[in-house]
């Protein structure tokens, strides 16, 4: 199958551009064998040749099934995309369909999830009136202005948080909006602490605090560890990673876990002077240059 097979077959009766990239979205088309950005991006050529060839059927100059492979839309005509990152398909997706399909924007931070998160939506049930610490995405992202008291003209905000178990409403109020606004915003994971309430059968979390799932790991550690296997470091490495470090100097406290397998293995603390301000980059860049297994944060 090609994008000539679909333009063929492509009855401008049933289906037109919207529907089309809705189907793109959706991932219904993955078979063409170009990624979902390629396929959106020329949609509207398609469109327009499946249009010009039932005009040529229709006139008589064509078979409406005998055009060959590509032949009067060879591939160079096609403007050839970076594929969308997995955050932009599964966001296309839920708007198309409702549903994820290629799977979950909590999927990566399960980790994050099990060490900070002490309730799914499914149990809030039996939470109402206390305190927890949720984790999911944001979705039907609503601002309101407030009408009268002591933040009227302020704006707060509604919206759903959901997670793989379910959705419940959630209120962020002008406070703490303030402090967020910049960079809240729908299909973001995020991790909340709120307090369950319960009104006329329908729960709703009233939110005190919230922070992006992206780098919460880093942002909440007390101490970064760096495991250093001894056997593969050299002078260079270690220069290297001390200008990293320096490069992201902040107030974290630091330890080296130097390592020789089968010999030694020890933890050194970093002089007070030698903090850091961990982040997702930062973690990357130590991961690249030491290990993939070599980054771990403590909490306690």
């Amino acid at each position: 199958a090609s994008f000539s097979d679909l333009a063929d077959r492509l009855d401008l009766r049933v289906v037109n551009k919207r529907t089309l990239d809705a189907l793109i979205c959706a991932g219904a088309l993955d078979s063409l064998g170009r990624n979902r950005a390629t396929l959106a991006a020329n949609s509207e050529k398609v469109v327009a040749m499946a249009a010009r060839r039932r005009e040529e059927v229709e006139l008589g100059q064509s078979n409406l099934f005998g055009a060959g492979e590509d032949e009067d839309f060879p591939s160079d005509q096609f403007s050839e995309e970076p594929e969308w990152s997995l955050e932009e398909k599964l966001r296309r997706e839920k708007d198309v369909l409702g549903f994820y399909v290629t799977g979950h924007p909590l999927t990566k931070y399960l980790e994050e999830i099990d060490r900070f998160a002490d309730v799914r939506v499914q149990d809030l049930p039996s939470r109402v009136d206390q305190t927890v610490r949720i984790a999911g995405v944001l979705v039907n992202v609503k601002k309101q202005k407030i009408k009268k008291g002591v933040n009227e003209g302020k704006t707060m905000l509604k919206a759903t948080l959901e997670d793989t178990t379910g959705g419940v409403a959630v209120c962020v109020f002008a406070n703490l909006y303030e402090r967020v606004a910049s960079w809240i915003r729908a299909d973001l994971p995020v991790l909340a602490t709120a307090v369950v309430r319960e009104s006329g059968g329908a729960l709703e979390l009233t939110v005190s605090d919230v922070a992006p799932l992206e780098g919460i790991r880093e942002r909440l550690a007390r101490e970064m560890e760096i495991r250093i296997n001894l056997t593969l470091a050299d002078e260079k490495l270690m220069g290297r990673l001390k200008e990293l470090l320096k490069l992201h100097s902040g107030t974290t406290p630091l330890a080296l876990r130097l390592i020789r397998p089968g010999d030694f293995e020890v933890k050194l603390k970093a002089a007070d002077s030698i903090r850091v301000t961990p982040s997702p980059r930062l973690t990357g860049e130590v991961r690249a240059l030491t290990g993939e297994d070599s980054v771990r944060f403590h909490f306690e």
